[in-house]
């Protein structure tokens, strides 16, 4: 199977009907597919593919000036550039695609393709969305598994992963965490595949959203054009871990899916422990969101399937950043170009990516939300608002957690058998329910947070306090009185 011409990606067309496409037909039909049809972490994977490709095939864009009028670039060099390195593209062979050649391991040391699969159970890795996995490992078709490879290279976990042998080497060390699976990973779509792409390109210099702004701030190549031919060649491995356009296809792991395409097995094992692809803060990705503790120490916002995201959607959408990368994800700083010529501009910020468990190795959810927002949005005086509006609402579930702790507190009853949790739980869900209010109360200048969101932060408080603390006798009515003392929400100033 040749990644380039068969078709394997998943894709829905500007009518809805869904398609399976190439990479070359991809880059041709972009302005007709409306967008990738695939779960989060591949959406990730695949787009840090198609954009390093973009890249790559215009060198660039360079600066600023030089990305606003490379739209219409994407699409013809991409299919050029895809043309020429065609044979790098091959699933199997000499040479298959972001796999190491020659691979072998000890016999009966094969790993199960499930492996390769985040959504399957192998190993640590529990039973996510599996029902009935077998020892023996499930057969997958060449879609699947070009699919399955490039998503576990950016999203497999660190620890014991097994070990090969590579041109006579045995490699059985402890390994690193891929680059993208501790995170929330940001992508800017469009109206189509094309303005997915342009509006998530970065340049190589420039003073928003340039690749010299960053750490890794080295542009670099692909892996595909110089992949490791030992454990020596220590200058490909070098590009593969510390520039930007090495990391976007990371060499996380040393794969090998073999000859045989009915089998269910495959060969996956650790890198050279010289070779390590870091994280913050030597070196950043740029679809994260980097944040700082109350002690300036810096680190990717996380996924939490406890948390609505628009809790968060002042960081993730916040263009603040230092040299080192504090901010959002670095394309964002790009859409501000657009608002100075089309103010009217919407874009859909999808933010996404694997939740890990308590284990860093082990994955408990893939995640992801989608917000439609103005790129006026991005303008600092309403992200500032924004965050008021969502810290008003932290304020409220600080007042509810006091209030229903009081009423227990009269009533005499055990804190440890408060049903605080369920009254956070209720008003959280409602306002979930509700943040569209504040996206659009932030936009707008002549609307106060001390009005219609005010009203809904109380009354989502007032009401989750009410179900969490009965009051129907005379000693739960008293009990009550007390705690509604507590839900004393004081109006934002503005």
């Amino acid at each position: 199977m040749n990644l380039v011409n068969d078709p394997w990606i998943p894709v829905v067309l500007s009518d809805g009907s869904p398609d399976a496409v190439g990479l070359s037909d991809l880059f041709q039909r972009a302005e007709v597919i409306r967008d990738l049809s695939v779960d989060p972490p591949r959406r990730v994977a695949l787009t840090r593919l198609l954009v390093c490709i973009a890249q790559a095939a215009m060198n660039g864009p360079k600066d600023d000036e030089d990305w606003y009028g490379r739209r219409e670039r994407i699409s013809p060099e991409s299919v050029r550039y895809l043309d020429k390195w065609s044979p790098a593209f091959e699933l199997r062979g000499v040479r298959p695609f972001m796999q190491a050649p020659g691979l072998t391991v000890d016999e009966g040391k094969e790993a199960v393709l499930d492996k390769l699969d985040c959504r399957l159970s192998s190993g640590n890795n529990a039973t996510l969305f599996d029902h009935g996995g077998a020892p023996e490992g499930r057969c997958f078709d060449e879609a699947e598994n070009a699919l399955n490879l490039l998503t576990y290279l950016n999203f497999s976990t660190g620890g014991k992963v097994g070990q090969v042998n590579w041109n006579g080497k045995k490699y059985s060390d402890s390994t690193f965490a891929a680059p993208c699976i501790k995170s929330a990973h940001t992508i800017i779509r469009g109206r189509h595949l094309l303005e997915t792409l342009f509006f998530n390109l970065l340049t190589q210099t420039g003073d928003t959203k340039a690749v010299a702004l960053m750490p890794n701030g080295r542009w670099g190549r692909p892996v595909w054009e110089r992949f490791p031919d030992s454990v020596e060649d220590s200058e490909a491995f070098e590009n593969a871990a510390q520039t930007y356009l090495g990391r976007l296809v990371p060499l996380s792991r040393f794969v090998n899916l073999g000859e045989d395409r009915s089998s269910s097995r495959c060969i996956v094992g650790p890198t050279h422990k010289a070779h390590v692809i870091e994280h913050l803060p030597a070196f950043r990705e740029p679809s994260t969101t980097v944040i700082q503790d109350k002690k300036g120490n810096e680190f990717y916002l996380p996924l939490s399937s406890d948390k609505h995201m628009w809790r968060q959607l002042g960081a993730v959408l916040s263009l603040k950043r230092c040299a080192a990368g504090a901010g959002g994800a670095m394309p964002l700083a790009g859409l501000l170009a657009y608002y100075a010529e089309f103010p009217d501009t919407r874009v859909d910020i999808w933010v996404g990516g694997l939740e890990t468990g308590a284990q860093a190795a082990k994955i408990s959810d893939m995640l992801e939300w989608s917000f439609q927002v103005p790129v006026s949005q991005l303008m600092e005086a309403h992200l500032e608002k924004y965050q008021k509006g969502v810290e008003l609402a932290e304020r409220a579930e600080f007042h509810l957690t006091n209030a229903v702790k009081e009423y227990f507190k009269h009533l005499k009853k055990d804190p440890k058998g408060v049903p605080v949790s369920k009254a956070r739980h209720r008003f959280w869900s409602e306002m979930d329910q509700r943040y569209e209010i504040l996206l659009a109360d932030a936009n707008d200048p002549m609307a106060r947070l001390a009005d219609r969101w005010y009203g809904r932060v109380r009354a989502a408080m007032t009401d989750a306090y009410a179900h969490a603390c009965p009051s129907r006798t005379p000693r739960q009515i008293q009990a009550y009185a007390l705690g509604l003392k507590q839900l004393r929400l004081k109006k934002p100033a503005e």
